[in-house]
Order: C-alpha cells, then sequence, then structure tokens
C-alpha cells in the first residue's frame, strides 16, 4: 500500500530559534578563524547540531578557560552572570535570546521589582525556564518555579500570603495576570 507524506505548512523551526542558528553560521562564516562556542545546545535538534559542528561551531556547557572567540547565548537565554563570565574571559558574546523570550525576562523582572509573587510553570531544569527565573530573582525574593501546576500546591501557602499573583504558564506562550 503506498502513502504519501506530507509536510504541514507551517513546520520548521519558530523565529527566535530560525535567527539564532543562521546568524550563528553567518557568524563563523564571517569569522572563519574564530572560534565560536555556543553554551549549551542552540536547539533541540541533533541534526543541526551536527551541521553546526561540522562547520566548527562548538556546543559546550561551559567556556573553555584557555581559549578566545564568539559565545554565542542561545535563542532560551542565559543568567546575568553567564554573560558577566564569557565577558571576563575575554570572550565576544552575542546574545541570541528570541526576542519573545526577552520580552517574558523583562516582564518577570518588572513585577517582581513591583512586589509581585512570580510563579513559573515550566520544567525547572528547562534553560528558558532557568534563565527566566535567574533574571528575575536578582530582582526580589518571590520566585517560584514548578513544574506543573499540579505541583503548586507546595507552594500554596506563599502563595495565598500574595495578594497580587503572577503565573508565567509555559514561558513560550503568554504573561497571564490573575
Amino acid at each position: 500500500m503506498k502513502k504519501n507524506i506530507k509536510l504541514a505548512k507551517h513546520a520548521g523551526f519558530c523565529y527566535g530559534v530560525k535567527r539564532a542558528v543562521e546568524t550563528t553560521k553567518k557568524l563563523k562564516n564571517e569569522n572563519p578563524d574564530k572560534e565560536i562556542f555556543v553554551l549549551g545546545e542552540l536547539i533541540h535538534n541533533s541534526h543541526v547540531i551536527n551541521e553546526l559542528s561540522s562547520l566548527g561551531i562548538h556546543t559546550v556547557d561551559e567556556l573553555p578557560c584557555d581559549k578566545t572567540g564568539v559565545c554565542v547565548i542561545r535563542s532560551h537565554g542565559a543568567a546575568p552572570e553567564v554573560f558577566e563570565n564569557a565577558k571576563n574571559k575575554g570572550y565576544e558574546v552575542v546574545d541570541l535570546t528570541c526576542h519573545d523570550v526577552k520580552k517574558v525576562q523583562q516582564k518577570a523582572i518588572q513585577l517582581v521589582q513591583e512586589g509581585f509573587l512570580l510563579v513559573i510553570v515550566g520544567k525547572p531544569e528547562h534553560p528558558e525556564v532557568c534563565a527566566i527565573k535567574a533574571n528575575a530573582q536578582p530582582h526580589g525574593e518571590h520566585v517560584i518555579v514548578a513544574p506543573d501546576t499540579e505541583s503548586l500546591k507546595e507552594f500554596e501557602e506563599e502563595i495565598i500570603k500574595h495578594l497580587s499573583l503572577i503565573h508565567i504558564s509555559e514561558p513560550t506562550r503568554r504573561v497571564v495576570i490573575s
């Protein structure tokens, strides 16, 4: 039985990831003699990571201390300390944080500064969730990360203490104020 495979009209990467991949390739193309290091996977796609590696673009969890070059911040964003550490090690930093992710980080900072309780619902170890938390936390002490809404029960006492509750559910989606 013959089967047809159709590619969805809108298949592919979101614009933030597409921008990050294209910009990283362009950086290497324009700077063939510079070492390009991406902190963490630029995209959750092994084929793309392998392609970048074949172009001489290194995916690392930590920047080498004995080298210099370009440090690419992936579309998920990063903690402020990551930027500072890269600069202190002598790397040129290229911030490819997705514009939507940046907006969420900035909104999280603003709300925490205003005294709101910030609740981030998402995988606590996901780089985007880590970056939102890391950017907001220095501006106020009221930041909670829960893997799902069911897990919020363990924070019930703290949530009840705050009359104003900010809930960022699935960071790549929208901010809901309730």
